[in-house]
């Protein structure tokens, strides 16, 4: 008898098969097999039978993967019924004529498909019993997924494909096991649920790709996953997003100040100690017993005012409360912001940053610190798709990756997602629409964010297009993405040849790969004009492709890149030709056209045009060519599939690739028409910067000096425009190789007159113009911090040893926060050790460094003034040598290094108070001993060797033991009397009576429990009915919780995910913040009502939330999480608000 299960898997294989080869006649037969596919397509008799058998695997476990789904969630149903709807789905998949145009294109969505095949569905289903119907459908829903997950597995298909196919089956096999993980189920019943699940799978087949320039080194995989080729970026917390009172606190429950309120004097170290917990909207999860009452006098202090007396301006207060000016990995500058904007140059990742969100998102794989937004929906909006046009409304934001299931879309479902704080809005390309259509822009944020307060917002442009203020009225915080250090370069490096080696493994182009990989990684290092080219994405992935294609040779500069890149691109489609179809065109004629099509986008400020508009432009430009190229639309047919500097991302429209090759080649045409008048008339303007110093770089000597001419006589009578505009003649310095001497003295003296720079955006354009900028900053009087630390970012973008003394003489000078954060942002500019020796070592403002270069980790020893080391190092470095020399080192946190394990470095650091120790490999503690003054110490127990060390410490006041497997006991705690304990991943601690019995613990004020403890009872907690004041369950579920009531002093309990009735809460309970993270109903909430001196409560989790029972309740303030419905409010009483976020 046949395997029902193993003809469904044929029919998706050959299904996936026919999508993926684009064959249209193959198509459209609802015979044949994917046996007679490879027989018609290969002439190899043994790669024929190595294909059928790769192939017949793919079907054998597709099966597997059905059974075990099926078996499970449809066990009730009888087999014959199971198996009636198996073979139903079969003959639709096996006999299904795909006719569809739109069957073939590349974001082809698994509900689009789905649709096509329901057309001949009626003559297999009308037989099925209604048991059997919904399997069928699930069968139908997610075989069409894997059609689609399956064709995008395989190669690009082309001359070799197939040969490429068995050259990565262990690849290959490995994803299709996979496919369960990657496909989302869903939920009967729920279209919304449903048409989630197809709009997050369409997010990632649409999104989940990068662009590596000239990585086609072989008939590869069609796309590069984010997952491979991505890598985290830095950036520079220009300033931290604020939270007006009037958001999220609804309007109409705005209250007066209350009297009498005066700032307490615990105030700023409160704040201290929240400000290294990033958030103020995630601050209970990650307190500590300890830290728990700076949060009750913050919130108790600026709720009581309103915000309008407190230590923060103009009713703001800090969404994320890090310190601005400081340089973080994006995930952590992401992570205590709802509405950010990013700004970074041309190349910097913009767009890529924001579709890994969207992937990440879709897929909810984020983790650690960005946990939170797997729940969030990504809606990926470009907007150099709206140039000219109305920006899309709510209902069209999914058009960009979802145009083929938009109109399965439930009415109103972006609304809900938007309305209830699940959407994440990525908006791509302020700098992309002209400057006339910035502020609609501006005011369709406002509208939204005015509308959909709860949402996520994350934008990006260029600086030129706007600054880090532009969106500070609408709650933005602002970010910029910073160039890329060593550590960064040498990690893209390693990710870009890794993604192009995917489907090499084995074959001696692996191992060149491998070679080239490594040469070119020795080659940026040794020479610094490389290190200054590979400091963006964009540039370094160009200098990867050229350094294979052109056998280890590199260009000296940005323009020369692009040159050769563009030659790269051209040429290396031009040798492939013989697999591609269309009319032939040479180099030259294809740079004519494209220079022709970029300068004309750009006189009209478009970022793309329609086709018919593109073909055009193309036949006037052919009617000056001096040989007949055919006609128009077969031209740029030839341009799209050969030329690879030109696409059409949705039909019907074209754009570059790259706004820069567009700009390189705009400013080509530009000279070459002998628009000098235009350039500079159009120099002001963003849009047409790059154009400007490109031009000055095509350039003949005599166009050269009359464009510098011009511009700097329109500086001359422009006031208006006038910084911008030397600005700008400073930042052409870069591209001109020549300059007649008058020119060449006057734009170095004009570049005198603009030092000191006044801020970062200033110091990047004169950083612009080369080495002698260095010899000016030596002699510019420096007046205030700001402009010191925009010098040292104009002497780390041009680099070398000048740089260093300059940078090293401002360290010297200036302690102040913001210039010790850009000196540390300069670091990884330079060579790790001799950077933090010739300058850090000065730098006494720098007394906190955080590291996430395992190469800086030695150099810290040269660092003076340094008091605190925290260091996530994912690889890890295994090395505390470093901090041996560190003579005032107070607190070391190593929140993840698996490498380390020998600890007797800190055998050296006496005077150490702070010691945490997580994510580490085994470390024996025995140097603790040496640490008489120890006070607060966190560490990974389950990775030590021995922690009856600990009963040697004297001071120790704050404790947190993870991973112990059994109950702490008075030997293995501090000799000291401790007032905070924090336990976490503690299966074996079950009651607090071994606790309660410990001399160390009797004026315990703070006892947490977090994830994985298994405790039971509360029995025991009488004994610290006087001392203590937080108290923290997690995920405990306890009997007896009224056995709170006997604390007297309690001032913080968080109840965590604890399933409590609320109402055994004694009314007497002295609780002020109270937090809860499981759905309590109106019962429970009437006893949280009865507490007397309660000022905070929060309740996470999400669904209907009735706060009736706080009716007339005074002071209060409720924060709610916003996935809640809330019902109730309307009637709180005076001084009670409800606040929507935490």
């Amino acid at each position: 008898m046949s395997d029902p299960f193993l003809g469904l898997a044929m029919g998706i294989v050959k299904a996936a098969c026919k999508v993926w080869l684009k064959d249209h006649e193959f198509a459209a037969e609802a015979s044949g097999s994917v046996v007679d596919l490879v027989q018609s397509r290969v002439t190899d008799v043994r790669e024929q039978r190595r294909l059928k058998r790769l192939f017949e695997q793919f079907e054998e476990r597709i099966a597997d993967q059905f059974v075990d789904a099926l078996s499970a969630e449809f066990a009730t149903v009888p087999e014959n019924e199971r198996t009636a709807a198996v073979l139903a789905a079969s003959d639709v998949l096996d006999r299904a004529r795909l006719l569809d145009e739109d069957v073939f294109a590349a974001d082809l969505d698994p509900l689009y498909l789905e649709r096509n095949l329901r057309r001949d569905e009626e003559s297999f289903v009308r037989d099925l019993s209604p048991n059997a119907l919904p399997i069928y459908e699930r069968i139908l829903s997610e075989g069409s997924a894997y059609i689609i997950e399956v064709a995008a597995t395989l190669p690009q298909f082309q001359t070799g494909a197939f040969r490429a196919i068995l050259q990565r089956q262990e690849a290959l096999l490995t994803a299709i096991d996979t496919l369960t993980e990657r496909i989302p189920r869903t939920t009967p019943g729920d279209p919304d649920a449903d048409f989630e699940v197809a709009y997050r799978r369409q997010v990632v087949n649409r999104l989940d790709r990068i662009e590596l320039f000239g990585a086609t080194l072989s008939a590869g995989v069609h796309r590069y996953p984010l997952s491979v080729a991505y890598i985290s970026l830095s950036a520079l917390n220009e300033r931290p997003q604020i939270q007006r009172h009037e958001q999220p606190v609804r309007p109409e429950q705005r209250r007066e100040p209350l009297p009498g309120s005066d700032e307490p004097s615990e105030l700023p170290l409160a704040l201290s100690i929240l400000k290294s917990h990033g958030s103020i909207f995630d601050l209970w999860p990650k307190l500590s017993p300890d830290e728990s009452w700076a949060a009750a006098i913050y919130f108790s202090y600026v709720n009581s005012i309103g915000f309008e007396e407190s230590a923060f301006d103009a009713e703001e207060v800090p969404v994320s409360l890090a310190d601005s000016g400081a340089v973080h990995r994006v995930d952590d500058v992401l992570a205590g912001a709802t509405r950010l904007f990013f700004r970074g140059e041309a190349g910097s990742g913009k767009t890529t940053l924001l579709q890994w969100l969207a992937v990440r998102s879709a897929k909810r794989d984020f983790a650690q610190r960005l946990w939170e937004w797997n729940d969030l929906v990504p809606f990926f909006i470009p907007l150099r798709k709206f140039v000219g046009q109305e920006l899309p409304p709510p209902e069209a934001m999914v058009l960009h990756v979802g145009r083929h299931i938009a109109d399965e879309m439930p009415s109103g479902w972006v609304h809900r997602i938007l309305r209830d704080g699940r959407a994440l809005v990525l908006v791509d390309g302020i700098d992309e629409l002209p400057e006339d259509e910035r502020t609609n822009a501006k005011d369709w944020l406002e509208t939204l964010t005015t509308e959909y307060p709860y949402a996520r917002y994350v934008v990006t442009s260029r600086p030129a297009a706007a600054g880090a203020d532009w969106l500070r009225r609408e709650d933005f915080g602002a970010a910029s993405l910073q160039t890329m250090g060593w550590t960064d370069i040498k990690e893209f490096i390693e990710h870009w040849h890794r993604a192009c080696g995917a489907d090499l493994e084995g074959t001696p182009e692996e191992r060149d790969l491998v070679v080239h990989q490594n040469s070119l990684l020795a080659a940026i290092r040794a020479r610094r004009h490389l290190r200054q080219l590979a400091t963006n994405p964009l540039l370094c992935a160009l200098m990867c492709a050229l350094y294979f294609d052109r056998r280890m040779q590199l260009p000296h500069d940005r323009m020369e890149l692009y040159r050769v890149a563009l030659e790269m691109l051209l040429e290396r489609r031009e040798r492939e030709r013989g697999s591609l179809a269309g009319r032939h065109l040479s180099k030259t004629d294809q740079i004519i056209l494209l220079q022709d099509l970029a300068y004309w986008l750009i006189r009209n400020g478009w970022s793309d045009a329609p086709t018919d508009r593109v073909v055009e432009r193309l036949g006037k430009r052919l009617e000056f060519m001096p040989r007949s190229l055919g006609d128009p639309a077969e031209v740029l047919d030839t341009l799209l599939l050969r030329s690879g500097v030109i696409r059409e991302p949705v039909a019907g429209r074209i754009d570059f690739i790259h706004r820069t090759f567009e700009e390189y080649l705009a400013a080509k045409a530009a000279i070459e028409a002998d628009d000098m008048g235009l350039l500079v008339e159009q120099a002001h303007n963003d849009q047409w910067r790059e154009v400007v110093i490109m031009a000055a770089g095509h350039a003949q000597p005599r166009q050269r000096t009359e464009l510098f001419r011009l511009l700097l006589a329109r500086a001359e009578g422009d006031e208006t425009s006038a910084r911008t505009l030397r600005l700008l003649a400073v930042a052409c310095f870069e591209t001109s190789a020549e300059l007649e001497p008058p020119i060449r003295d006057r734009i170095q003296s004009m570049a005198a007159e603009l030092l000191p720079p006044n801020d970062v955006d200033d110091a990047e354009s004169l950083a612009m113009a080369g080495d002698f900028v260095i010899d000016l900053l030596t002699v510019r009087t420096i007046e205030t911090p700001r402009q010191a630390a925009a010098v040292v970012r104009t002497a780390s973008l041009i680099g070398g040893e000048a740089a260093v003394r300059v940078i090293g003489d401002v360290a010297a000078r200036y302690s102040d926060t913001m210039v010790s954060a850009e000196l540390l942002l300069a670091w990884r500019s330079f060579d790790p050790d001799e950077y933090a020796e010739n300058v850090l070592r000065h730098a006494s403002g720098v007394t906190e460094v955080s590291l996430d270069d395992p190469t800086r980790v030695r150099a810290i020893r040269h660092l003076n003034a340094l008091t605190s080391v925290k260091w996530r190092l994912h690889k890890g470095s295994g090395d505390l040598s470093g901090i041996a020399e560190i003579h005032g080192l107070t607190a070391l946190d190593v929140e993840m290094d698996p490498q380390l394990t020998d600890l007797s470095p800190l055998a050296s650091h006496p005077g150490l108070e702070v010691l945490r120790l997580n994510e580490t490999g085994t470390c024996d503690l025995t140097p603790l001993a040496s640490m008489p003054r120890l006070k607060v110490l966190d560490l990974n127990a389950g990775a030590a060797k021995d922690i009856k060390v600990l009963h040697q410490l004297r001071e120790v006041q704050a404790l947190t033991l993870r991973g112990l497997r059994r109950s702490p006991s008075g030997n293995m705690l501090p000799r000291s009397p401790l007032t905070v304990l924090r336990l976490a991943q503690c299966s074996g601690f079950t009651d607090l009576q071994q606790l309660a019995n410990c001399d160390q613990l009797k004026d315990l004020e703070g006892l947490e429990l977090l994830e994985r403890v298994g405790l039971r009872s509360l029995a025991g907690i009488e004994k610290w009915s006087r001392t203590l004041t937080t108290l923290t369950l997690g995920d405990a579920v306890v009997r007896d919780l009224f056995r709170i009531a006997a604390l007297r002093n309690l001032v913080f309990l968080d109840l965590g995910r604890f399933p409590a009735n609320l109402d055994l809460l004694a009314p007497t309970l002295p609780v002020k913040i109270l937090r809860v993270a499981t759905q309590p109903d109106v019962n429970s909430l009437e006893g949280v009502a009865r507490l007397p001196g309660l000022t905070q409560l929060i309740i996470t989790g999400s669904g209907l939330l009735d706060l009736s029972p706080f009716t007339g309740v005074t002071g209060l303030t409720i924060h709610v999480s916003p996935q809640h419905e809330v019902r109730g409010d309307h009637a709180l009483g005076e001084g009670s608000s409800v606040m929507g976020r935490l």
